[in-house]
């Protein structure tokens, strides 16, 4: 078992509940949700699991992509907004809102991961949900993923560099 898989493996069996962004930053969450406090002196809910994605990604299902990495940049009629960053203007924001709202009734349980050899992997949902993540560059710097804990002081397992 690759580093990488054995990473995302604890994601197997838990419950897919959300996604969202920060940014272009892509956030999803996994298992039972808890409220945390967050940085602004606020709450906010998180799963048990986390996986930050910073590289493409597509989430699809029956073969249609639901949602995709360059639909941060566009309007839901195909614009390019000057304040795409602004949570709520964008194609990715109207499809993650469907989502989150059909998952929080009955959310997709995650059935398998399954990784390449330059740090992408697919997580397989029951549903035939599926959330793809390719890293597209070579830049060996650069974050492209982290998968994490929320409520746990633990390290990230953060995948930046090509694995040969």
């Amino acid at each position: 078992m690759t580093a990488i898989h054995q990473a995302l493996a604890p994601l197997v069996g838990l419950p897919f509940r959300c996604i969202g962004r920060a940014t272009n930053l892509l956030w999803l969450q996994f298992g039972e949700l808890h409220e945390v406090s967050d940085r602004r002196g606020g709450t906010k809910v998180v799963g048990d699991w986390a996986v930050h994605v910073q590289c493409p990604w597509r989430f699809v299902q029956h073969g249609k992509i639901l949602a995709g990495y360059h639909d941060f940049y566009y309007t839901p009629d195909g614009d390019t907004p000057e304040d795409w960053d602004v949570v709520g203007k964008t194609r990715f924001d109207i499809a993650a809102s469907t989502i989150c709202t059909e998952f929080a009734k009955t959310p997709p349980v995650v059935a398998s991961v399954q990784v390449d050899d330059v740090g992408g992997f697919s997580v397989h949902l029951s549903g035939e949900f599926r959330l793809d993540v390719f890293p597209d560059e070579s830049d060996d710097t650069s974050e492209h993923w982290r998968i994490f804990q929320p409520r746990v002081d633990s390290k990230h397992f953060v995948f930046h560099e090509t694995v040969a």
